[in-house]
This record gives structure tokens, sequence and C-alpha cells, in this order.
């Protein structure tokens, strides 16, 4: 039995829902049936309509436009939810790893948009997950190389003595992929979190280049010589590490 089958929704909505789960979605219990249902917020609007669009078998609210109560309290945001439903529920109370093992590259692109950060001169991204524990980040690292992604965790240690933990995916180590799977999904007010077309392929032909050497340095060293010979070379631009 496939995951539509077990759950009794569609693709889109499986990882729709996925996403939600891992990012910026709240599950919390319906007061009739003691169904989830799911709420979330966005001040871009658009990106709220194409999660809104790949609701087909559920049903939704409208979007709306009200007050912040959140971070940045004196701004505006827009808010949609998704109606409570057994299939949610069924899906909310799966297993993490079962969640992650259900994730496919539509799912991971919503997950960045909703909780990564680009680093616009290092080209890294930071994945915020500081709220799952050491061994479900651990897991969600593990399920990220099945993508050809390799990120590390980070450990940020806060003025007031907490710790938190956070995922980052530097450049050498599969950023360009987490911006290709992204790219896939075309959010014109979220374009700010993508490397831009021309970075990927200057990217992609430079990694070529060095598998082409057989030199025997790993992809790190070979983009630290690039960047020197590049600057050498009348002060070229190369790729920062």
């Amino acid at each position: 039995m496939d995951n539509q089958q077990l759950y009794g929704l569609t693709k889109n909505e499986i990882q729709l829902l996925l996403s939600l789960y891992f990012g910026d979605g709240c599950y919390t219990k319906g007061s009739l049936k003691g169904e989830y249902m799911i709420s979330t917020s966005c001040i871009h609007k658009d990106y709220l309509e194409y999660k809104q669009e790949l609701i087909s078998s559920l049903k939704c609210s409208k979007i709306r436009y009200s007050k912040n109560e959140g971070y940045k309290k004196n701004g505006m945001i827009h808010r949609w939810g998704i109606n409570s439903h057994k299939s949610i529920t069924k899906l909310y109370l799966s297993s993490f790893e079962e969640k992650l093992k259900m994730l496919d590259e539509l799912g991971l692109a919503l997950w960045f948009y909703d909780d990564g950060s680009l680093h616009k001169k290092a080209l890294f991204y930071n994945l915020c997950t500081h709220s799952f524990t050491i061994e479900e980040q651990e897991l969600i690292l593990s399920r990220l190389l099945d993508f050809g992604i390799k990120g590390h965790l980070l450990k940020e240690n806060k003025k007031d003595g907490r710790v938190f933990y956070y995922i980052v995916v530097n450049k050498c180590d599969g950023a360009h992929l987490v911006s290709k799977i992204m790219s896939k999904i075309k959010i014109e007010s979220l374009k700010y979190k993508l490397w831009s077309s021309t970075t990927i392929q200057e990217w992609s032909t430079l990694q070529e280049e060095w598998k082409s050497k057989e030199s025997g340095k790993t992809f790190t060293s070979f983009v630290r010589a690039f960047n020197l010979s590049q600057r050498v070379q009348k002060g070229k631009k190369g790729f920062s590490l």
C-alpha cells in the first residue's frame, strides 16, 4: 500500500502536510472529533496561495490578513489553515522516521522555504531545526544524504545560557542542490532564498572540471585553488568558502 492509499491524501497534500510538520505549521486538536487541524502564516501571500493550490481533497480556510501577534508584532501577516481531518491526525501520529522517509523533493523544498535561510555571500543554507532533539536532527541529516545533501549541526549559545542546535548545509556540501530543488517551485516573493541561475551554472561547471581533473584533491581544496587562480587573473571573483 502506497502513502496515498494509506493516508487517503494526494501526493501533493502529503508533502504539504509533512513540510508543515517540519516547518511553519502548527498542528492542534479540533474540539469536535478530536482530529488534528493545521494553521500557518506568512508575510508573503503568494506563498500561502501556492500551498493552498496543493490542497484538493481536504477543506481549508481562506487566507486572512491580520495583525501579527508573534515576531514583529507591529506588522501584519497572512494566515491560513487546513480543517481538522482523520488523515491529518493519522499522518501527525506516524513516527518521526516514517515522516522523514515519506519526504520527497516537494516537501523538502517547502521545508527550506519555511525555515531555511541563505547566506548571500558564502552561499550556505541554515535550516532552523532547534525545536527538534539532537537525535531527531541526526535523523534529518541522514535523510538529507539521500538527496545528496551533506549537512552538519551547528551549536548556538545564547546570552541567557540556552543552547540551540540547527542544521547548516555548506556550499561544498550540497547547498547548490538545496537551491536547485527549491527552484522547482516558483515563488516570486521568496526568490531571495535561491542561488542565482548564473551561480548554479558556474558551480556545476566547476564541479565537472574538478571531476575531470582526477587530481586527488578534495572539492574544497579544488575551489580554494580555483579562487586563488581567479584572484591572480586580474582580480576575478571566485567562490568564497
